[in-house]
């Protein structure tokens, strides 16, 4: 993936919250799975990448 800078947080039950500064975009949701805590990470980042600046 490309590299991006993301400020934010996870919640245990993988909520969150991030902030992509370089385009001005929030990220904000909720997977409600704690059996697959790790996936808002992964779906941010993915989303992040893909964004043209």
């Amino acid at each position: 993936m490309g590299k991006v800078e993301l400020m934010g947080h996870l919640d245990s039950t993988a909520s969150f919250t991030f902030y992509y500064p370089t385009p001005d975009l929030f990220f904000v949701g909720d997977i409600n799975q704690m059996a697959k805590s790790a996936l808002p990470a992964r779906l941010v980042m993915q989303l992040a990448s893909s964004i043209r600046l």
